[in-house]
């Protein structure tokens, strides 16, 4: 059974993600309230559904607009957030380096576990792609070139590291 606070709603068997009102409903809905309507009043005009309306109006009273809200977690504020600089430094000088080596050293310097694909998703977005010969950043990014025959970058704090 779904709770209220569930994100995934059952639609006629299939399982969908909740999509926030669209910004013409929102346009169509502000001059509703703005006259005077109640949000209930208001979303059976629009046909959608009261708790809807009621949000909408909230908004529409306090901000004077209904602006989307963004979705989602804040970016840079995942537990490898403090760890970017270290990732840049190790596939600049080495990007043949695989994921895998990536998760050690991470655990090595920083004692911080994570997924491989976790890395790939923060490598993509600090602007590296994988090629055949390795990681390489996107042309618009690409501060300098690492020079041919850099040795893999070490762990650093190799002492307790196998």
């Amino acid at each position: 059974m779904l709770k209220a606070t569930d994100l995934w709603l059952t639609n006629f068997g299939r399982t969908t993600t909740y999509q926030p009102p669209s910004i013409d409903l929102r346009d169509r809905f502000a001059p509703l309230i703005k006259k005077g309507l109640s949000g209930g009043e208001a979303a059976r005009r629009l046909q959608v559904s009261a708790a809807t309306g009621g949000r909408l109006a909230c908004q529409i009273r306090e901000c004077g607009s209904a602006p989307v809200a963004p979705s989602g977690h804040p970016r840079g504020t995942g537990k490898l957030a403090a760890c970017v600089v270290f990732f840049k430094e190790l596939v600049e000088r080495g990007p043949d380096i695989t994921l895998f080596e990536l998760q050690d050293a991470l655990a090595c310097a920083h004692g911080v576990s994570a997924r491989h694909s976790t890395i790939a998703v923060l490598l993509k977005r600090l602007g590296f792609t994988q090629k055949i010969a390795g990681y390489r950043r996107t042309s618009a990014q690409h501060s300098k070139a690492v020079p041919p025959g850099v040795d893999r970058a070490p762990c650093p704090g190799d002492q307790g590291c196998s």
